[in-house]
């Protein structure tokens, strides 16, 4: 699933919409992390957009390593049911964010985060890596798009698709919601979204 069990800070501003974010200091994006900085403030009017369109949580996060980090949140009511943060971790092979991003990288580098995956730290749910790369070349074909449809114990479904730059995907955007939405029909509303992002990214550099 796409989430870790933590709270995030929470700012409800005069709409009514809540966001999540940290200080970029607090976030581990001081100024030697300027990718980050320029990802974020291309995504923040898209993600926000996303969140008043459709009403469900929308999360920006980002590779790092063998893990997705999430750099965003924005969220209305529905956000205080959905465990994460930001700036908090998933493991990229099991999480919609990170298996979007792994979608579109070299199947020699998925099996190497995969490997520090399951590494690091010991416990971590196995990953069976032949079904990883068949999933992924399906995910591939649909520009990325990666499901889940809430069959899980919070009852609560996502679609997450990458955000692709010039070297590659450089993060992902998801939409989560409660089981009953069909995120099928999302799906192309958050491919549109990181268009939207990697056109405006592309404007930074």
């Amino acid at each position: 699933f796409f989430f870790q069990a933590e709270d995030g800070i929470r700012d409800i501003g005069v709409t009514g919409v809540q966001t999540c974010a940290l200080p970029i200091w607090a976030l581990g994006l001081g100024g030697g992390d300027a990718p980050e900085m320029d990802l974020r403030a291309a995504a923040a009017e898209t993600l926000r957009s996303l969140h008043l369109e459709t009403g469900l949580v929308v999360h920006l996060g980002v590779l790092d390593g063998s893990d997705v980090r999430i750099l965003d949140k924005v969220g209305g009511a529905l956000a205080a049911r959905v465990p994460s943060r930001v700036g908090g971790r998933l493991p990229a092979a099991s999480s919609l964010s990170g298996k979007a991003q792994l979608a579109f990288l070299p199947p020699e580098e998925v099996d190497a985060i995969v490997a520090v995956q399951q590494a690091d730290p010991p416990g971590r749910a196995r990953v069976d890596l032949a079904s990883l790369h068949r999933e992924l070349v399906r995910a591939r074909a649909r520009a990325g798009v990666v499901l889940d449809r809430g069959r899980n114990h919070l009852r609560l479904g996502c679609v997450a698709a990458p955000i692709i730059g010039r070297d590659g995907p450089c993060g992902a955007v998801a939409l989560v919601g409660g089981a009953q939405i069909d995120f099928e029909k999302l799906a192309p509303v958050v491919v549109r979204a990181t268009r939207v992002v990697a056109d405006r990214l592309a404007t930074f550099r």
